[in-house]
């Protein structure tokens, strides 16, 4: 146990502020990313970039919710078990914040992924789309040429058999 403000705290809660720190520091340039992508390659990095996120903020929360459950019981050892409480809590609710900003960059990021995505698959349709009506006029006009030549034979089998 350490004296920080006039109140004992465990060693722990102020290592979990420290490891809210630190992962703070990690992720600032992760978000102060704003250009965009160019290449594949790099909605590919953006792709595991917001992985890698959703990944952090996960395995903040959880490394939070134990620290959380370490700290609850330490309280119980103190005189001030309430005051120990809440702080544990306070702290706990700062990680989650720091856990949720780094979720809503990652969703960020995926959302501009899915958007180049769509933009890409417009694209592609909208650069088919000569060789597709040239398909579609292709295949109508062997429909037709097949119907003609079925009428054709269909009528000479009528005059057959008119004849006969």
């Amino acid at each position: 146990m350490r004296k920080i403000g006039g109140v004992q705290r465990s060693i722990l809660e102020a290592d979990m502020k420290y490891l809210i720190a630190l992962l703070w520091a990690i992720a600032l340039p992760v978000l102060a990313q704003t250009a965009a992508p160019q290449s594949e390659e790099d909605w590919e990095r953006a792709r595991a970039q917001a992985e890698a996120m959703r990944t952090q903020a996960k395995q903040m929360r959880s490394d939070a919710e134990k620290a959380d459950a370490e700290a609850q019981r330490a309280c119980w050892q103190k005189f001030l078990v309430s005051s120990c409480q809440a702080e544990s809590k306070k702290t706990r609710r700062e990680i989650d914040r720091e856990a949720k900003r780094i979720d809503v960059e990652a969703g960020r990021i995926e959302r501009s992924i899915k958007t180049h995505e769509r933009e890409l698959k417009l694209q592609r349709r909208i650069d088919e789309a000569p060789q597709r009506e040239a398909d579609m006029a292709r295949r109508t006009e062997e429909v037709r040429l097949k119907e003609e030549s079925a009428r054709e034979r269909m009528e000479k089998k009528q005059t057959k058999n008119r004849l006969n």
